[in-house]
């Protein structure tokens, strides 16, 4: 098997996963194949689909992802395929992620992700590079005024609280049982790490590196 195919092989595995342990939030109307190289997936989050939200609500967004003949080597494209109203979500319903994708990243963290971001994740949401102009003026305007509104669902993970990989950092003081909850700056995964430290800290997600001091 080629790169594609064996990538493929396993997303299909970890999106099956990912369905299983979603408590039925996430639900994959069909995997990927090398014949139809295309994710369709139900993702049973609230959201907006108008700006009557949050006096009204949309339940479920259906999300579609390509897979190129290149992948993984070039990031999947994702499309909501039900009316959202969302900043980050072009009129197309061409989903604007802006992290930079990185190859060993896990179909299911992708996934994850716009789950994320589809509920208005303050982590995850880039108001400084807006595919929707008009959402993003809706948006910003709605949580002054409904704060308690976003995000507009939780989404949960199983390993939510993973513990941080510390065997790459060093101490750089008093330290103390404290620990420090640190976000990766590519997937958003909350991360923790003891008090008095800094150094290079390798996320369990997506294993991105990066640097950090608490």
């Amino acid at each position: 098997m080629d790169a594609f195919s064996l990538r493929l092989a396993s997303d299909r595995d970890h999106l099956q996963r990912l369905g299983a342990r979603s408590g039925g939030k996430i639900d994959v109307l069909q995997a990927p194949s090398e014949i139809r190289p295309r994710a369709e997936i139900e993702l049973r989050y609230r959201t907006a689909d108008a700006r009557s939200y949050p006096t009204t609500h949309r339940s479920s967004t259906r999300l579609v992802i390509d897979f190129a003949s290149r992948y993984p080597f070039i990031a999947p494209v994702a499309r909501i395929t039900t009316p959202i109203l969302h900043p980050n979500v072009w009129e197309s319903g061409v989903i604007c992620l802006g992290a930079k994708w990185i190859a060993s990243e896990g179909i299911d963290l992708f996934v994850h992700r716009i789950a994320r971001l589809l509920t208005f994740d303050a982590l995850l949401v880039n108001e400084q590079s807006a595919a929707n102009r008009n959402a993003l003026t809706w948006y910003q305007q709605t949580r002054r005024r409904h704060p308690a509104a976003f995000p507009s669902d939780q989404v949960k993970w199983h390993d939510e609280a993973a513990q941080l990989d510390i065997s790459k950092t060093k101490h750089v003081g008093n330290t103390s049982n404290l620990t420090a909850v640190l976000a990766c700056p590519t997937c958003a995964a909350k991360l923790r790490l003891p008090t008095g430290r800094s150094g290079v800290v390798a996320c369990p997600k997506c294993r991105h590196e990066f640097d950090a001091r608490t």
